[in-house]
């Protein structure tokens, strides 16, 4: 009988696929890995027949990339030679036992299904499955399994449309991580050298470099200066109070504010001469819509849990994924807000009819009130939207784990929702030569707002007006006030912009946010980062160089080529020497003018 090796990309997944491609009838036995069990059990495959099915796992990467032994050592080389040093990948220790389990069990196997996450990383890590397994069996046919959560209906559905795995996906990723080794490599020797003596704070400090890194950094460190830029102004305004039938009204000055003290006391005055015959002038009535929710990204489900329940990017990701680990939710690693045309919303709805926090709803969209999603334009032709693929108990569940799992519940069902509707009324008033306006809104229809507690369309009363009609002024004066500088950057603003410029995935956001925490280049205050001195001293120094670094633009451009990679528009090779060719050039200048990296860390750093 031939044999089938599945490779998934963690245990938790092996276990998932075996129960439902066996239907509960597999034997699980122990590995030569530990933590990597292996099932097994008979089932029709492909035109083969019935086959014996294997079913273990991996733990992420399988390979590491690293230079080659006589280029380890700080010691060894230049930072320079980095640049073009031989590097290997090869399996670590720490994945030793792994690597054996995979090879023990593919000596006698036909066949080869990889299970990997459906990403540029799972892909990567397919070809790394697929290179140990050859060294022991080169005969074995691959495919490629292609899923979004670990629902029955999914897997069945991946098992019997299986394809050819990607080396174009694979590539960007070999791509990425030489990139980023020897462009780390050689800055963070440099400047870890460079500087180590300059500052007692730094003795054996590792400053670290990375190309996602320090953009990220520089995101802080603009915000930083723009605050320290900024210069109050005071303004001046007029304020004015309506009060009919016991109702205050604040109207808004169309002038908004002035900044010369004698205009704004001219104009009040001249007004003043007119309070008794204030009158309104227009009421304008007209239809307001408040959209309901985009299909849920990576990046908005991070910027959500940053906002409404203060988790970090970096938490929400680890929380995300063991919730999909746990057949909760579909792959929390996206880019997409569109779903698929085929997807059965009314099967996904009903999953939920007796859960007791969500059936009251539910079952007002089960009566007629399902309405189509309002998709967006992003894609990244993997996965669709993060969305719940079981009912969960809410009791075995963690209070982080309910929280991100609740908002994904709801964010999915506001999206079958229809938009909230209401008018909103533009009332004007006139005080001599001085007009003013007011805004009420009146909600008609609540729809998606019932089920979705984290948007805020509130009503405001305002008493009934006339056009024509002379009102009574309860306050009629002039104010000031002082402008006010931009607040530091929260998580959600950073995850924002790093996603608009391009720097990371929505893979990776959450570590470059965590990395420049634990190198101490910034710390995070009642919610907001704030870069420390060595942050802004880095960032300064290379900045009177002329250098880019902690600009989007080099790492964007990076990203750009990654993608292109991944449709085969660039050739792998052509992309690593382009962009070592710009980092060697940057090197360069970079010793050419160490001086200024070092007057910045003397300026800003204890000696």
């Amino acid at each position: 009988m031939n044999s089938v090796l599945h490779v998934a990309e963690k245990p938790s997944v092996a276990n998932a696929i075996s129960y439902t491609l066996s239907r509960g009838q597999c034997q699980k036995t122990s590995g030569l890995s530990k933590y990597n069990s292996i099932f097994e059990f008979e089932k029709e495959f492909k035109n083969i027949g019935k086959c014996t099915h294997y079913v273990t796992s991996v733990a992420g990467h399988l390979k590491g990339i690293d230079f080659t032994t006589a280029y380890r050592s700080w010691g060894s080389c230049d930072p320079e030679e980095l640049f073009t040093a031989p590097i290997e990948k090869s399996v670590p220790a720490s994945m030793k036992k792994v690597e054996l389990n995979l090879k023990n069990v593919a000596k006698k196997c036909q066949v080869l299904v990889l299970w990997l996450d459906c990403d540029r990383e799972g892909e990567n890590i397919s070809f790394e499955v697929i290179e140990v397994c050859s060294e022991v069996n080169s005969k074995m046919k691959v495919w490629r399994a292609h899923f979004n959560s670990l629902v029955p209906d999914e897997i069945i559905k991946a098992y019997n449309t299986l394809t050819a795995p990607n080396r174009h996906m694979s590539e960007a990723v070999d791509v990425r991580q030489e990139i980023d080794l020897r462009t780390g490599a050689a800055f963070t020797r440099f400047q870890t050298t460079l500087l180590k003596n300059k500052s007692k704070a730094l003795e054996g400090k590792v400053l670290s470099y990375g190309a996602c890194q320090f953009p990220t950094l520089g995101f802080v460190v603009d915000r930083y200066y723009q605050i320290k830029a900024f210069t109050k102004e005071t303004f001046y305004k007029i304020n004015c109070v309506v009060e009919k039938n016991s109702i205050l009204t604040e109207f808004h000055w169309d002038r908004n504010r002035l900044f010369d003290r004698l205009i704004c006391d001219l104009l009040y005055e001249d007004a003043l001469e007119h309070i008794n015959s204030a009158t309104i002038t227009e009421i304008l009535e007209k239809s307001r819509t408040n959209f309901k929710p985009l299909p849920l990204t990576t990046v908005d489900l991070q910027k959500a849990c940053s906002k409404y329940f203060k988790i970090s990017s970096n938490e929400t990701m680890t929380i995300a994924e063991k919730l999909y680990n746990s057949g909760l939710i579909s792959y929390p690693r996206t880019e997409t807000n569109i779903f698929p045309s085929d997807m059965d919303h009314e099967k996904q709805i009903k999953m939920f009819q007796e859960n007791r926090i969500y059936s009251s709803y539910v079952q007002e969209l089960l009566n007629g009130k399902i309405k189509n999603p309002r998709n967006g334009k992003a894609t990244d032709k993997s996965h669709p939207p993060i969305h719940p693929t079981r009912n969960a108990n809410l009791n075995d569940l963690s209070e982080k784990e309910r929280k991100i799992y609740d908002f994904i519940v709801r964010n999915y069902l506001a999206n079958m929702s229809d938009d909230a509707r209401g008018f909103e009324t533009k009332i004007g008033l006139q005080v001599g030569n001085e007009s003013f306006h007011c805004n009420g809104l009146m909600i008609t229809e609540r729809n998606y707002l019932n089920i979705f507690p984290f948007r805020k369309w509130s009503d405001k009363e305002i008493p009934e007006f006339h056009e024509g009609e002379k009102v009574q002024l309860n306050c009629f004066e002039v104010s000031y006030g002082e402008t006010s500088p931009p607040k530091p950057l929260t998580e959600p603003e950073l995850i924002q912009l790093m996603d608009k410029n391009g720097i990371g995935t929505d893979a990776t956001i959450a570590q470059h946010i965590q990395k420049i925490q634990e190198r101490e280049y910034v710390i995070v205050k009642q919610g907001s980062f704030i870069p420390t001195n060595l942050g802004l001293a880095l960032v300064e120094g290379y900045d009177s160089m002329g250098f880019e670094f902690s600009r989007p633009q080099l790492r964007a451009e990076t990203e750009k080529e990654l993608t292109k990679i991944c449709s085969g528009e660039s050739n792998k090779d052509d992309v690593i020497s382009t962009f070592i060719e710009q980092y060697e050039e940057l090197y360069e200048r970079a010793q050419y003018n160490k001086s200024k990296l070092v007057n910045a860390i003397k300026k800003l750093m204890p000696q």
